[in-house]
């Protein structure tokens, strides 16, 4: 194996350099957390499998004490990450983030803004790899170069530019789904009524034994898609839905390994949690009061979606695996009537103070007077 080298500095050239000395001897002793020897894509699988809950390389209560902290004295280790080794240990990372050091590297104990969350850890090499592991969310990643010595900013900025555009690229393909989802579903509600069974998951079985969909309206629980459809169809009158907040989520970005690196792909490969909530009008569109409205799904890639960048079909390319949805109590007539209430009240005690000021300058004025 051969390094590059910056004898100029850290901003300097890259020279090409030699071969060392972990390559020209074998390794007679434990050096713990130096000396391992893999490939890019073994050392993916890797991270692949810690982020995905350890299995099967690891199970999950070995995973847990790896990355769980064992510093006793965390004030000296900040002191280290954070000040006196930042450039080598914690470079990547905010002043202010708490860390803490577990077996398998360093923990974040507090979230990285953009980037991310807390509980994740991180470490690298005496060449610069560097790599993440975020278990919260699901994601890892890492960089790989063959330059010396250890700490080099270039690499480090990087490592932090890949970190950050990952987690946006994930926030945006999944708001993109979420915001897609919910314009069709809402719209079939109201309009296409026979289509609703299609946004739902066959009913089915989960390894641990839960049973799929899991969905609650309004307190009451429905078997499967094709039960919605049959009570929006048969029970619910005209129904006019105005979406007015969309949170989206990703609970997954790693449902199961990728057969290929398409973007499409990639971005079909996770489970999403959709909070939406608004107004719906459940009789004329013009007309009968607007009741607010909160619902919250689950949602998972439909398997059945054909491949490609913008295949033609009716499926769709996102199932409902959860779904729980309430009226709120208040109609937006109701709403409107209190703050007209509050309106009043408060021009009621606007008059009264005027009252009470025109009175004192009265009073003042006569004094001045007499």
């Amino acid at each position: 194996m051969e390094l590059a080298f910056k004898p100029e500095g850290p901003k300097g050239k890259l020279v090409k350099g030699h071969e060392t000395m972990f390559t020209t001897r074998p390794n007679t002793d434990c050096l713990g957390g130096g000396g391992i020897y893999s490939t890019c894509e073994d050392f993916g699988f890797f991270l692949r499998a810690l982020v995905s809950g350890g299995e099967p390389l690891l199970q999950r209560e070995t995973l847990d004490k790896l990355f769980t902290g064992t510093v006793s004295n965390r004030k000296d280790l900040t002191y280290m990450a954070q000040e006196k080794f930042r450039w080598v240990m914690a470079a990547d990372l905010q002043p202010d983030t708490e860390v803490d050091h577990g077996l398998g590297g360093l923990v974040s104990l507090t979230p990285v803004p953009g980037r991310r969350a807390a509980g994740s850890a991180k470490w690298g090499g005496l060449s610069n790899p560097l790599w993440w592991v975020d278990m919260k969310t699901g994601i890892g990643g890492a960089i790989f170069t063959q330059i010396f010595p250890a700490g080099d900013p270039v690499v480090n900025d990087c490592f932090v530019e890949l970190e950050t555009e990952v987690y946006k690229r994930i926030g945006k393909a999944s708001l993109k789904a979420a915001e897609s989802f919910a314009e069709s579903y809402y719209l079939a509600l109201r309009s296409s009524r026979a289509t609703i069974a299609s946004f739902y998951l066959p009913k089915s079985e989960s390894p641990d034994g839960k049973i799929y969909p899991s969905l609650v309206l309004n307190g009451a629980s429905l078997d499967d898609g094709m039960t919605v459809q049959k009570f929006f169809i048969e029970e619910m009158p005209f129904t006019h839905y105005e979406a007015q907040s969309i949170d989206c989520h990703v609970l997954n970005p790693n449902l199961k390994p990728l057969e290929s690196g398409r973007k499409a792909e990639a971005e079909r490969n996770m489970s999403l949690l959709v909070s939406v909530s608004g107004w719906v009008r459940l009789q004329e569109l013009s007309k009968g009061p607007m009741r607010g409205f909160s619902e919250t799904f689950v949602l998972v890639p439909n398997e059945e979606f054909p491949k490609g960048k913008a295949p033609k079909t009716d499926k769709k390319s996102w199932l409902i695996q959860t779904q729980n949805f309430r009226y709120n109590r208040n109609s937006i007539e109701q709403k409107e009537a209190q703050a007209m209430k509050e309106a009043e009240h408060i021009t009621q005690e606007i008059r009264e103070l005027q009252k009470d000021e025109a009175e004192y300058d009265a009073m003042l004025a006569e004094r001045q007077f007499l």
